[in-house]
């Protein structure tokens, strides 16, 4: 049987390689610096050898706005400036971080919305 595995190798290259049964076993787990926050519900991606992590809910149980880019090779977390959006749905686009839908973070409204917001990872 095969699985495909996330990894950060010794050089801190990410990367997904498929792998068995046999050897996910032997994979051994490594301890990271802990996410500066109380983060559940959040969501992940990996963008420009970097974790990028965000939306969720904050230690307070409140919708979270906050999005943190993880450095493997520096084992250190980075807080992004604070997204006009929360509860979204966070993907790669190219070196492009993109928020889509969730809530506006300013408005005081219960409703969704469709709006997107990006944040350029070269910058």
């Amino acid at each position: 049987m095969k699985f495909v595995m996330f990894f950060v190798s010794n050089d801190y290259s990410i990367g997904i390689q498929e792998t068995s049964v046999k050897q996910y076993h032997q994979v051994q787990w490594r301890a990271c610096e802990d996410i500066p926050t109380h983060a559940k519900n959040t969501r992940g991606i990996l963008i420009e050898q970097n974790l990028c992590v965000g939306g969720g809910f904050s230690g307070s149980l409140k919708a979270d706005s906050a999005v943190y880019i993880y450095s493997p090779e520096l084992n250190l977390w980075k807080l992004l400036p604070s997204s006009p959006l929360q509860w979204f749905t966070i993907v790669a686009l190219d070196s492009q971080i993109v928020l889509v839908g969730g809530k506006e973070t300013q408005s005081c409204s219960s409703e969704y919305t469709n709006k997107l917001a990006s944040w350029d990872c070269k910058n």
